[in-house]
């Protein structure tokens, strides 16, 4: 069995324990920060199936992860808006996002290239916004529990997976149709820790 297959197989288990204890702490999520996750795993996991199939069927899924970058971007950019006390980090950054996803879509073909200025654009908007948490939160007492705060541990994994991502997303720009195998191996290697932090926020308790 391959190094590929078996970080596939991980990756792939991470998301659907994530979305297991979602599902079954919806109940306590659900007035929390972390209340969407639910559908941010849901909608990961097809986009999972969805990539599998489109490369089964047609050899090419770019079109997928593109769409996966795009909903991945803002989703993250509206959960800091709900949990930045200075808000006006994202609403001045997502507006600028936004118009990096209109120069993308003009300039690349989403259908056979990956999106590398939209990707670019939306890792150091996160990146700045994740830097922009921790500002905030070494200056609160949350810090002293930190290992129970949800929070920290979703930043965490934001982090680790867009600091890694970002020389990732240079290779990207020379890679047509599907991604190289050492591309694919760093990125599965980077969504162990991510996901391993959501689930690890997902069973803190939850603040509103």
């Amino acid at each position: 069995m391959s190094i590929m297959v078996i970080l596939e197989i991980i990756v792939k288990s991470l998301m659907a324990v994530a979305l297991a204890i979602a599902i079954w702490r919806h109940g306590v999520l659900k007035n929390g920060t972390q209340s969407h996750f639910i559908y941010y795993l849901t909608t990961v996991i097809v986009i999972e199936i969805g990539a599998s199939l489109c490369l089964g069927f047609f050899g090419n899924n770019v079109l997928i992860y593109n769409f996966s970058d795009l909903f991945t971007g803002f989703f993250f950019c509206f959960w800091f808006y709900r949990i930045l006390n200075r808000k006006i980090w994202v609403l001045v950054l997502v507006p600028l996002l936004f118009i990096s996803l209109i120069v993308s879509l003009i300039l690349e073909n989403w259908l056979k290239d990956y999106n590398v200025i939209f990707l670019f654009c939306s890792t150091i908007t996160l990146l700045i916004l994740v830097f922009r948490f921790y500002i905030e939160f070494l200056n609160r007492d949350e810090i002293i529990d930190f290992k129970k705060n949800a929070r920290f541990w979703i930043t965490t994994g934001v982090l680790i997976y867009f600091l890694g991502y970002l020389p990732v997303q240079v290779s990207m720009s020379k890679v047509n149709g599907n991604l190289a195998d050492i591309l694919y191996t760093v990125i599965a290697f980077l969504n162990i820790p991510l996901y391993g932090c959501i689930i690890i926020a997902l069973l803190c308790p939850q603040k509103n």
